[in-house]
């Protein structure tokens, strides 16, 4: 069978249940979580895994039953369709407003008793909880088919999404089970629980391209809810943002004067030995240690991985001096690189103790004293510091800018590790700054970007290699592109994204299956986010029903119904402007005529085949196909129906219509 998108996920599933799919189950289990499903198959589509779960249920009757168990669905899922097969009829649960929905099942439940009675399954769910109340006039076996839809976590170039533990078992191809705290760190949203595990599915989009620019990836949809449009932006990074040139010549100045203490020294050693074990190993390397003067320690140019051990001696050798005149040995340093061939990287290590004339060369005087092309970091040395961080407060920091470059400041940790890494290539992204006219940042669960004001306020506003951010901004018709800058090294790098509307449903779920404004102020921006979703949640619930037209009001199985009179809003011929009619089913849409010309263009005419289609209006949501024909046939019919547009006079607002050839 082929199908369109497949289910969005929803919660919680309660039901009468003596189903072999609790066979393998314990009674705690199945009390806890609800009997797991028969089959579960997924996919990728985009940055969505779509889910197809099947359940088998032994449900009883002539009763009605109001949430008997549960069933607990993924983290972030939102259940999109969902069919019932008994023998060898299908009943598609049809989507209906919640109250409505409810209200029908009230009445039926309370309803005069016949020799034919109606039967009715009403979904229901929200908080990763699906309910299935049921009124059947006899006991049933129902095979039901859920269909999925969860949003996924990008992280080191492979998309990450959440699944139960029992769902592993029951997938239809078998796939590994990922962990690690740095997944869950990265991607755990706040409602997973501890019986559930990690999908992992390789995206290798970002880095497929060359090293660089092209691996910083930014995408962006588009919700429009009345006057207010919603935007999400997600900015991704490939796991190896960049990587050193092989050809590389590095000339290293290593500061040893006499304000430098023995353990500062000793923190330029292990930065410098760091570098030479992280840069590429035939690249080539000069060191040259300043005070007054300065003077190069090796001979030549070397390769980084040989030269090593000699560095590391000529650093542990030098004596403290008096004069701190970084401007000599920048000057020295350029005398080598001119020789160079290939791209020239200078590093300049310092006390930040320097003299105030050096303080007040401009960075263009010292830029011009190097080869065309050079670029600087700076290191700031301070001992205790773990690790190494961006300063560009540094007194020598205008000339890495000026150069493209990078200054940091710090030292070893406490075990006297440092990780050179960030001097080697771009490891991050800087100073994320995320905007566009007419959109304001919307500070919710899943805005993970960092704000304008996070340095300022003492948080952190990289985004490193491998890892993922999202921002949401609020906006209305007009607003327009969202842009992203931020920093690689000292080059500013800009994205423009144009939030993308035909991804509006699948942020409504997002923001619907989080119910990110329900402790909005504006409480009515959650329930329109909500019903835009369509899918199951607070406001939207699914209903079938068949046969005749008789009560439950005799039998012993509905609970507890609240007083009043009950007015039918949902499961009729006529229900206004919500809810879908399927109490007594309109007759069915007649599309054989619509369809025939894509049969023909395929040369379908001789095969035996059912197309379904799922519409709202005159729009097709869904195509589904089942038969054997060749599969370029069975794609020719698919894509075909696709394309169609339909005339439907008086269309209902949501149909499911199967149409046989």
């Amino acid at each position: 069978m082929s199908r369109g998108l497949p289910l969005p996920g929803l919660a919680v599933l309660a039901l009468l249940v003596g189903s072999p799919a609790l066979a393998d189950e314990t009674d705690d289990d199945v009390a806890q979580f609800g009997p797991a499903p028969d089959q579960v198959h997924i996919e990728l589509a985009g940055t969505t895994l779509m889910v197809s779960a099947r359940f088998s249920l032994d449900l009883e009757g002539p009763s009605t039953s109001e949430g008997a168990t549960s069933l607990t669905m993924p983290p972030t899922a939102m259940v999109t369709r969902a069919t019932a097969t008994i023998g060898s009829m299908r009943y598609p649960l049809q989507l209906a407003d919640a109250d409505a929905a409810r209200t029908a099942f009230d009445d039926l439940i309370e309803g005069a008793p016949s020799s034919d009675r109606k039967a009715m399954l009403l979904l229901s769910g929200s908080d990763q909880t699906l309910t299935l109340d049921t009124a059947l006039p006899r006991r049933t076996r129902v095979l039901l088919d859920l269909r999925l839809e969860m949003p996924t976590c990008y992280f080191r170039d492979a998309r990450y999404a959440l699944l139960p533990k029992r769902w592993f078992d029951k997938l239809d191809v078998a796939r590994p089970r990922v962990a690690g705290d740095d997944i869950d760190g990265a991607c755990a949203p706040a409602n997973a629980f501890g019986d559930s595990e990690w999908l992992a599915f390789p995206t290798r989009e970002l880095a497929r391209k060359p090293p660089g620019n092209g691996r910083i990836g930014a995408i962006g949809g588009r919700l429009e809810l009345d006057e207010r449009h919603l935007a999400r932006i997600e900015l991704d990074l490939s796991r190896e943002l960049s990587a050193a040139p092989a050809d590389l010549h590095t000339a290293i100045v290593i500061d040893h004067s006499r304000s430098v203490m023995p353990n500062e020294l000793e923190a330029e050693r292990a930065i410098v030995a760091s570098y030479l074990q992280r840069v590429p190993a035939q690249s080539r390397v000069q060191v040259i240690g300043y005070a007054r003067t300065a003077k190069p320690m090796l001979p030549d140019w070397m390769p980084a991985a040989a030269s090593a051990p000699r560095v590391d001696r000529e650093i542990r050798a030098l004596a403290p001096r008096n004069g701190s005149n970084v401007d000599s040995a920048i000057a020295e340093a350029a005398r080598w690189l001119a020789r160079a061939k290939g791209p020239r990287r200078l590093i300049v290590f310092t006390d930040d103790r320097i003299a105030s004339r050096i303080e007040a060369i401009e960075p263009a005087t010292f830029k011009r004293t190097l080869p065309d092309g050079t670029l600087v970091h700076v290191v700031s040395i301070f001992d205790g510091r773990g690790g190494l961080v961006r300063n560009d407060d540094s007194p020598l920091a205008p000339l890495a800018q000026a150069t493209a470059g990078l200054a940091v400041s710090g030292g070893p940790d406490d075990k006297h590790q440092v990780d050179a890494t960030l001097l080697v290539r771009p490891i991050s992204v800087d100073q994320i700054h995320i905007s566009g006219p007419g959109w304001t940042r919307l500070d919710i669960e899943d805005t993970t970007c960092p704000a304008d004001n996070a340095d300022d306020v003492g948080l952190d506003n990289t985004l490193a290699e491998g890892q993922a951010c999202t921002w949401w901004g609020q906006g209305d018709a007009v607003s327009g592109p969202v842009t992203i800058e931020g920093l690689v090294w000292g080059r500013r790098v800009t994205r423009v994204v144009r939030p993308d509307p035909s991804q509006g449903i699948s942020l409504a779920r997002m923001l619907s299956a989080t119910q990110a404004f329900s402790s909005n102020e504006d409480e009515s921006l959650q329930e329109l986010v909500d019903r835009a979703a369509f899918a199951l949640n607070s406001v939207w619930s699914m209903v079938a029903t068949w046969g005749g037209s008789g009560g439950y009001a005799d039998t012993e199985g509905f609970g507890t119904i609240s007083g009043g009179s009950f007015s039918s809003g949902c499961c009729s011929d006529s229900i206004g402007d919500v809810g879908i009619g399927v109490g007594t089913p309109r007759p069915p849409l007649d599309l054989r005529a619509q369809l025939a010309p894509v049969v023909a263009k395929c040369g379908a005419g001789g095969d035996h085949f059912a197309i379904t289609l799922e519409t709202t209006s005159e729009e097709i949501t869904d195509v589904a196909f089942e038969g054997s024909v060749a599969r370029a046939t069975e794609k020719c019919l698919v894509e075909g129906t696709w394309d169609l547009s339909l005339k439907i006079p008086n269309a209902p607002w949501r149909a499911s219509t199967r149409t046989e050839f």
